[in-house]
């Protein structure tokens, strides 16, 4: 609410500029709540009474009521007072009886809702949150979207979406399933078009009515355990379909069988419209999951799985797309020597027209071949970034405009500290690709190389490799000192006209 408030302060400051301000910039109606302190010492003499601010008042003086087609609850305290939000609600009510069936959106941001009440019984607590949706259902009774947005939860345990009145889902067309539902539940909205799921919620709904997919653009599963939840999904003679799907997002959290091959327990599926696809874990629960959507039109791609899974990927499906992100669904392992190279070489030896890039999650080796040609942008976690590494790099990258590296060190002899305990030969067979007498420039589009190293930075290959660099991206001289991590050291290459600069940068401990 702090942007909405001052884009009214700069209204009220240039009266004469409010012909520019766009429309959607009234289209939502804030309920905001404030605690001054969210401990529940008694003995603390701070406020802990929940205040709510709403912009109702701003928007009528404005005559701009008739704009406002989201609700939007933002309790991002963790307080663990009673919920309140039904009489916050109520007082807001007079002030939009006359707009309210503009109102087509809920939007629930932040993590107060969750910790609301916990001082409270279950009874108390149970009963103030079925008051607060009733009163929020009864007076936006033309809602087709609720979404809910929390960075901690994924709304199993939130008291006002376990209480959405069962009647709501079947006009929903943008849903969040978060919470167990109501085996009672009629139905959902057969124009359902997006929809985010906590599947491990729903797994003691045994007789829920299945979900519509024939205006499905977009799907999230979360929490998947063991195999896709297709059985919650409409079948039709056997089949279920998602060829209007545009989004995939799941993530797999275990099985307790072996991997199997997807989709598995004989389902026919269909997808073919598929552009996006985020994956996490597959390779706990199937042996070739990447393998079925090969040949759908996919142009974002996210891969996060454990490099020791990277044998049994199809990166055939990388042949077409243009943004790619690979991470690790646990992060960062805990011991060292766990991988073979041959895992990220496997990634990177596979043709694609890919054009921006993120490789993150674990420090990985920097690979012998990679035969990305259209590569414009790269984010690169990597383990060693010595200087002929990063020289054999970025000559196999001619498109290659921007390129940041973070490594845990410059120095080859650190590499023995690493995951991939192997990765010695890559660095046998990279010097073997390498020309020492060869002075041409080794890529001749790179505008911006940023390089940070924990430990081990090497101002000598970093000097070998700027002057390969600048012979064809004239820059010259200009230093920053840069808020880094403790003990990194970092460089930044720019190039933004002939006469422009190697910009460099450093912060030591």
């Amino acid at each position: 609410m702090e942007e909405y408030d001052r884009v009214i302060d700069f209204i009220n400051s240039y009266p004469k500029m409010h012909v520019w301000i766009p429309d959607d910039t009234f289209s939502v109606l804030f309920l905001q709540c404030t605690v001054e302190c969210v401990c529940a010492k008694s003995s603390c003499l701070k406020s802990h009474k929940r205040r709510w601010k709403s912009n109702v008042n701003s928007l009528a003086a404005k005559g701009k009521l008739h704009l406002v087609t989201e609700f939007r609850i933002v309790m991002t305290d963790e307080s663990k007072q009673p919920l309140d939000l039904s009489k916050a609600v109520l007082v807001i009510v007079p002030g939009i009886s006359s707009v309210v069936s503009n109102v087509s959106s809920i939007v629930m941001v932040g993590n107060g809702a969750f910790e609301a009440g916990s001082l409270q019984t279950l009874r108390q607590m149970r009963s103030e949150a079925e008051e607060a949706a009733d009163t929020i259902h009864r007076t936006f009774q033309n809602v087709s979207s609720l979404r809910l947005y929390s960075p901690n939860h994924t709304g199993d345990d939130s008291p006002c979406a376990t209480d959405i009145p069962d009647y709501v889902w079947s006009q929903l067309e943008h849903a969040d399933v978060l919470t167990p539902l109501s085996n009672e539940l009629v139905g959902f909205c057969q124009n359902l078009t997006t929809l985010r799921l906590n599947s491990a919620c729903l797994q003691m709904n045994a007789d829920l009515p299945g979900i519509p997919t024939h205006c499905l653009r977009e799907l999230d599963l979360y929490r998947i355990v063991h195999m896709f939840p297709w059985r919650l999904f409409n079948m039709s003679k056997g089949v279920v379909d998602f060829s209007n799907l545009e989004s995939l997002t799941v993530e797999f959290v275990w099985s307790p069988d072996q991997p199997a091959s997807f989709p598995g327990e004989g389902n026919d599926i269909v997808f073919g419209s598929l552009e996006t696809l985020k994956v996490c874990g597959s390779g706990l629960v199937y042996l070739d999951f990447y393998t079925f959507f090969i040949g759908n039109p996919i142009t974002k791609l996210s891969i996060s799985e454990d490099p020791a899974y990277y044998s049994s990927i199809d990166f055939s499906i990388l042949k077409d797309i243009k943004q790619l992100r690979v991470g690790h669904p646990t992060g960062y392992p805990q011991f060292m020597g766990r991988y073979s190279v041959a895992a990220i070489e496997s990634l990177f030896e596979s043709q694609s027209t890919v054009e921006e890039a993120v490789i993150d999650g674990l420090l990985y080796p920097i690979p012998v071949l990679t035969p990305w040609a259209n590569l414009c942008s790269l984010h690169f976690l990597v383990s060693i970034a010595d200087t002929n590494c990063m020289t054999s790099l970025l000559f196999q990258l001619p498109s290659l405009q921007k390129l940041t590296v973070v490594s845990y060190s410059m120095d080859r002899n650190d590499a023995e500290d690493m995951l991939f305990a192997d990765q010695a030969v890559n660095f046998q067979n990279v010097d073997d690709m390498l020309d020492p007498d060869d002075r041409f420039p080794i890529n001749e589009s790179l505008l911006q190389l940023n390089l940070y190293a924990y430990t081990g930075f090497d101002w000598f290959g970093l000097y070998t490799l700027r002057k390969w660099v600048c012979s064809s991206a004239a820059l010259t001289k200009k230093l920053e000192l840069l808020s880094e991590p403790p003990e990194m050291l970092s460089i930044s290459l720019q190039a933004n006209d002939p006469a422009s600069s190697v910009a460099t940068s450093c912060a030591a401990a």
